[in-house]
């Protein structure tokens, strides 16, 4: 359990600091900011909770089809 916590809580950090720099348009190197991870598993981190986070504030407010855009913007 506590290991579930750990990583829960790390999956988090590096969501919180992708976010900040996909905002800021900079790259994001994990290892900088001593994750564990591949480039690659934290955007496909950050692009899937920025996806659920607005898909569900979509549903949760019946806001119509335009409030789902947000959830599609890391969509191929």
């Amino acid at each position: 359990m506590l290991r579930k916590t750990q990583e829960t809580r790390e999956q988090e950090a590096i969501y919180e600091v992708g976010m900040c720099h996909l905002v800021a348009g900079k790259e994001f190197s994990p290892a900088k900011f001593g994750f564990v991870c591949s480039k690659a598993e934290a955007e496909a981190l950050v692009k899937r909770k920025w996806t659920l986070e607005h898909a569900n504030n979509a549903h949760t407010w019946s806001l119509g089809r335009e409030s789902c855009k947000p959830a599609l913007a890391f969509a191929a």
